[in-house]
């Protein structure tokens, strides 16, 4: 950076471009007035009349650090190519909706040698069976924990077991072949295909690598994960090099059981689904391994991320970041906490006419179908798609969503809640919030014809928005 600055340093209006933006450029002492020392180096770099451009998947700790000052709505979006899977693959709302790829829970000790064999097992039919019809390497990564003692035992436990399939004198070698050949069994149903692909795997498991990725790790290997070494390739990993800015070609499984004691940080998380990327033509045999408590935390953190960003596509404003108990959007020590609003429950969506069409709402029992009804008559501002949608797959019965009959403001003590139709301290009072509701629904109006949609969720949950 020191170089960078010397060789820059008589160029005005400079513009710099930073790739995983959101990784070390954001000054993480903003509280304690200090500077980190790559914000300041790029603040030296900017100057005064320079243009900074952060790329990143998860902006939360950019916009919530007040980072070089950057502005959401000159943020853009690049849609990904047409071959991506991304979160709607992976992480749906409705887990139902999973079913282009596949989804292995285990037992929460989900990091069993047993499981991992399985893991692995699985891994080398899924590749056969794509090497059936074409010529192309895969890999498959293991990710278990951070600590490279941890690492050093899970490529053991996978060497040990690839050893048995490729010495014919090893006393496992048999009952190991057989488990593969079930798992054909299973998973085709032509027998000419069947001994094809078995065929394959057994010619070819000599053909594999294994190997930690570790930045942390003297041992780590330098093998790339772009250009795969061998038919079967193995990658084992934790820490900086395996949660950001790596991709593997080719990735057909994953086998997680990395959970965490603390808070899970989303933007970690977001950048550490790996399996994302050009997996079009084969997601169909991509399998992913993971017990239910990781899997479900992973899937809200990508729930929150996407309705954080959906809420910057409809309004064009800073976006709503949203955490729980167990999730929260980016590191503490990044957030200005100067410029931070912190809201639990509510959101407020854009003021809408209120007209006589609203009531004709409530006249139905079922609060699905009221539901669909709300979303009919309010246009996409007043009451968005996304959280139509998250209230939607996310309510397994009618009495998951609690609507409350409209709410006239009068003019009067409060004048702005009269006129904003909301309050920041809380608009819903402690008898509107029924026990057995996830979801809270209420639309408040005045005598001006205005209306206003109000959301609350009961699932413990913060919003965090930059003043």
């Amino acid at each position: 950076m020191t170089k960078l600055i010397n060789k820059l340093d008589n160029i005005e209006k400079k513009i710099i471009i930073d790739d995983e933006g959101d990784f070390a450029s954001p000054n993480a002492g903003v509280n304690k007035n200090k500077t980190t020392r790559i914000n300041q180096k790029i603040n030296i770099l900017l100057k005064n009349n320079g243009i900074y451009i952060g790329v990143t998947a998860t902006p939360a700790r950019l916009d919530l650090n007040n980072t070089f000052d950057n502005k959401t709505e000159k943020w853009i979006k690049f849609e990904p190519h047409g071959l991506y899977t991304g979160k709607e693959v992976f992480f749906p709302i409705d887990i139902d909706d999973s079913k282009e790829f596949k989804l292995r829970f285990m037992p929460e000790a989900g990091d069993k040698p047993e499981l991992l064999r399985m893991a692995l097992a699985n891994f080398i039919v899924n590749n056969s069976i794509l090497n059936s019809s074409d010529n192309e390497k895969y890999c498959f990564l293991i990710h278990t924990s951070r600590a490279i003692s941890d690492h050093s035992k899970d490529k053991k436990d996978a060497n040990k077991y690839i050893d048995s399939l490729t010495n014919k004198n090893d006393n496992k070698h048999k009952r190991y072949w057989k488990e593969i050949l079930n798992i054909i069994e299973e998973k085709i149903k032509d027998t000419d295909e069947k001994k094809i692909v078995f065929d394959f795997a057994y010619s070819n498991i000599s053909n594999n690598t294994i190997e930690i990725l570790n930045s942390e790790n003297k041992n780590s290997t330098s093998i790339s994960t772009t250009s795969l070494p061998s038919i079967f390739t193995i990658f084992i990993g934790g820490g900086d090099k395996v949660s950001r800015g790596i991709t593997f070609n080719n990735l057909l499984g994953m086998f997680f059981t990395r959970d965490s004691k603390h808070k899970i940080q989303q933007d970690t998380y977001i950048q550490r689904a790996r399996m994302f990327g050009s997996r079009k033509k084969y997601v169909k045999w991509f399998e992913l391994w993971i017990t239910k408590k990781l899997y479900f935390d992973w899937q809200r953190c990508f729930t929150y991320h996407y309705l954080s960003l959906k809420s910057i596509e409809i309004y064009g404003s800073a976006p709503v970041w949203i955490g729980d108990k167990r999730i929260r959007p980016v590191s503490t020590q990044s957030i200005d906490n100067s410029t931070l609003v912190l809201d639990k429950g509510e959101m407020a969506f854009s003021i809408t006419n209120f007209n006589e069409d609203i009531w004709g709402i409530y006249d139905c029992k079922d609060n699905f179908i009221v539901l669909d009804k709300m979303k009919k008559t309010l246009d996409e501002k007043a009451f968005p798609e996304y959280v139509f949608n998250f209230i939607k797959t996310s309510s397994s019965a009618p009495s998951d969503i609690n609507i409350l009959k409209p709410r006239l403001i009068k003019e009067g003590a409060d004048p702005d809640y009269y006129k904003n139709l909301f309050r920041e301290r809380g608009t819903f009072g402690g008898t509107d919030l029924l026990k057995s509701a996830k979801h809270h629904l209420l639309i408040t109006y005045n005598d001006t014809g205005n209306g206003r949609l109000i959301y609350y969720y009961s699932g413990n949950v913060e919003f965090y928005k930059t003043k």
